[in-house]
């Protein structure tokens, strides 16, 4: 049997107001920083933001820093199409909610698989799924599917993978810190 913490609503109100005000403060001068990394094509120079900015060198730089450290995130990825790759994304549903975190266990130490999520949304259980295989190997998305299918607690299997990227908004994000 689980404990669970119930907490007074206002409480709770309380703790998303301080996320509200304090998550998106920016100083205008932040927020200039800020909009010219989320639109470089990849990591902005420093020399760039100082030609944007004309601030001085040391204050960019400590600027940046917190900027990055709290907003930014980087990862290095291989580009899988160069390599005869494909990622592929399978969402799949489970049949009771105490079996999700075995079912992630189960799933995460296939070979194919790179990444499991929990997902919310509707009403059932579901997990997000990254798998990766050869491009365009139908069998292998087959033979992915019937592995998964295969797992206790799995009701059901829907896949799907990026085919073609029709259209990308850099300013989406930059929406909701004040960036426009």
């Amino acid at each position: 049997m689980h404990a669970v913490l119930v907490r007074p609503r206002e409480e709770i109100e309380n703790v998303r107001e301080w996320n509200d005000k304090t998550r998106l403060q920016l100083s205008p001068t932040d927020k200039i920083i800020l909009k010219a990394m989320l639109n470089a094509p990849g990591k902005i120079t420093t020399s760039r933001l100082q030609e944007i900015t004309s601030l001085p060198v040391t204050t960019l730089l400590r600027r940046r820093k917190r900027i990055e450290a709290r907003f930014i995130t980087t990862a290095y990825d291989v580009n899988l199409k160069e390599v005869g790759l494909m990622r592929v994304h399978l969402l799949i549903t489970i049949g009771g909610s105490s079996s999700i975190a075995k079912t992630a266990s189960y799933v995460i130490n296939m070979p194919f698989v790179s990444k499991v999520s929990r997902v919310f949304g509707g009403s059932k259980h579901v997990l997000l799924v990254e798998a990766v295989t050869s491009t365009l190997d139908i069998a292998g998305i087959v033979s992915i599917l019937d592995a998964i299918r295969r797992v206790e607690n799995v009701a059901d299997v829907l896949w799907f993978t990026d085919v073609e990227e029709l259209a990308k908004n850099p300013d989406a994000v930059s929406r909701h810190f004040g960036l426009e």
